[in-house]
C-alpha cells in the first residue's frame, strides 16, 4: 500500500495524518508496510513547477478572492469522472511514472490526486470534510470515505458511485478519542463555574494567516484577556510570523509565553504555539484541547472540534473557499457555535464570551457538540483500509 499526499493546507492532509497515526499506535507492523510519500517528492521538472504553482494558488486562495474561485476550479479540473485533461497530465505524469510498475492500492488525500490515478489503480480517497462541493467529487475512485451520511449523499448526487461511498463518522484526531467523554466533562463544569473561575480559549489560524483574520484574532484574543480569560494563539508553522505576533502583545503590555512544541503545553495568561511541521502542530494542538473552553477559526477542518469534541466554536466569517459555507451551515444547524465578522465583534469577543458563560449559550453548544455526530470515523477507515487494501 502507498499514502500519496499533497502537503498543500492543513485539512487534507490532516485526514490521512490520523488514519497513518492510528494504524502506527494500534497495528505498527502493518503500518511499517505502507510507503508514504508526497507529490513533492515524487515529481520533478515541469510536473515539480506545476505542483509549485497548485500550491502557491492555495496560500493565496486561501485569502478569499478570485484567486479562490481560480484553485476551486483547479481542485474539479477534467470532470468527476475521469483524470483526462492537460493541466492534470502535466501535473500527474511522474506520479503514473512512480506507480507504474506497482499494482498496490493507492491512499489519496486530495481530489486531484484522486482524480490523476483513480481510472489506473486502486485508490482508497480519504475525504474528511463535513462539506463536499462538487469540486471534492471523483467518480472513479475504488472507494471514498467520508464523515457523515449528509456528506454520503453529496458525494453521490456529484456523480461518485453509491457502492464506492463509506460513511464513517467524523475524522478526529486519534489522540482525543479515547478521553473525549472526560475532557468534555471537565470542560462542562468549568463553564458551569462562576466568573472568578477564567475560560480558556484557543484562537486557530489558517495555514495561509489571511490578513483580516491575523488583525480579527488579534482584537478578540486582546479583548479576552482584559476580561480575564486565558489565550492560546495556534500560530502555524511560520516562526517569524510567531514573533511577530508576540511583539505586537507585548507591546500591548501582555506577558507572552512561547510554545515550540517541546515538552508539555505551557501554562501562563497567553500562550503563542508555533510548530514547525504540520503533523508535529496537529498533535501539539490536541494536548491542549483538554484545557480549552471554546476557540475561534475560520470553518475548516477544525468545525470537527466544535461537533465531535464538545468545543464552542466562533467562526470567522464570511468563509473563504468553496468547502467553508458548508461546513459553517453544519455548525450553525446543530447549535455549537456561532459566526462573527467585524471588527467591533472581536473588539467586544470578551464581553461576550462572559455573557454566553452566564446566559447558558456555551454549556448548551458544548453539550450539543458532543452529541451530534459519530467520532469513530479515523479507526474506521483504517480497518476498512487494512481489511480491503492489497
Amino acid at each position: 500500500m502507498i499514502a500519496i499526499y499533497t502537503d498543500i493546507g492543513r485539512g487534507h492532509p490532516n485526514y490521512l495524518d490520523s488514519v497513518l497515526r492510528y494504524l502506527r499506535q494500534h497495528h505498527p507492523e502493518s503500518a511499517k508496510r505502507i510507503e508514504k510519500t508526497s507529490v513533492f517528492d515524487i515529481s520533478k521538472g515541469l510536473s515539480l513547477q506545476a505542483w509549485k504553482i497548485v500550491r502557491m494558488l492555495y496560500r493565496i486562495g486561501s485569502r478569499g478572492g478570485p484567486v479562490s474561485e481560480a484553485y476551486s476550479k483547479l481542485r474539479s479540473n477534467g470532470s468527476a469522472q475521469s483524470g483526462h485533461s492537460i493541466l492534470l497530465s502535466i501535473l500527474g505524469k511522474d506520479i503514473i511514472t512512480h506507480l507504474s510498475q506497482r499494482n498496490e492500492t493507492c491512499v489519496v488525500e486530495h481530489p486531484i490526486v484522486a482524480r490523476i490515478i483513480g481510472d489506473r489503480w486502486p485508490v482508497f480517497y480519504v475525504h474528511g470534510e463535513i462539506a463536499a462541493p462538487r469540486e471534492s467529487a471523483v467518480q472513479s475512485v475504488s472507494k471514498v470515505y467520508v464523515p457523515l451520511a449528509s456528506t454520503a449523499e453529496k458525494m453521490i448526487a456529484a456523480g461518485v458511485r453509491a457502492e464506492s461511498v463509506v460513511t464513517t463518522g467524523l475524522m478526529l484526531e486519534p489522540e482525543l478519542c479515547p478521553d473525549l467523554n472526560r475532557i468534555v466533562e471537565a470542560r462542562l463544569a468549568r463553564l458551569r463555574q462562576s466568573e472568578r473561575f477564567p475560560l480558556t480559549i484557543g484562537f486557530f489560524i489558517s495555514g495561509a494567516y489571511p490578513h483580516r483574520h491575523v488583525e480579527l484574532m488579534v482584537a478578540g484574543a486582546l479583548s479576552c484577556r482584559r476580561h480575564n480569560c486565558r489565550v492560546r494563539m495556534f500560530w502555524g508553522a511560520d516562526t517569524k510570523k510567531a514573533m511577530k505576533l508576540r511583539d505586537r502583545f507585548q507591546q500591548a503590555g501582555v506577558t507572552v509565553t512561547l510554545d515550540d512544541g517541546t515538552g508539555d503545553p505551557r501554562n501562563g495568561d497567553l500562550v503563542i504555539v508555533s510548530v514547525p511541521s504540520r503533523e508535529a502542530e496537529t498533535i501539539k494542538s490536541t494536548q491542549y484541547i483538554p484545557q480549552l473552553d471554546l476557540f475561534c477559526a475560520a470553518p475548516h477542518e477544525r468545525v470537527n472540534w466544535a461537533v465531535g469534541v464538545g468545543l464552542p466554536m466562533i467562526a470567522i466569517v464570511p468563509p473563504i473557499g468553496s468547502f467553508a459555507p458548508e461546513n459553517l451551515r453544519f455548525v450553525m444547524e446543530s447549535g455549537c457555535g456561532i459566526a462573527l465578522s467585524t471588527g467591533t465583534d472581536f473588539a467586544n469577543l470578551g464581553e461576550l464570551v462572559s455573557m454566553m458563560r452566564k446566559d447558558g449559550r456555551l454549556h448548551r453548544m458544548c453539550i450539543a457538540g458532543r452529541s451530534t455526530c459519530d467520532v469513530n470515523g479515523t479507526q474506521a477507515v483504517a480497518e476498512d483500509i487494512l481489511a480491503h487494501a492489497r
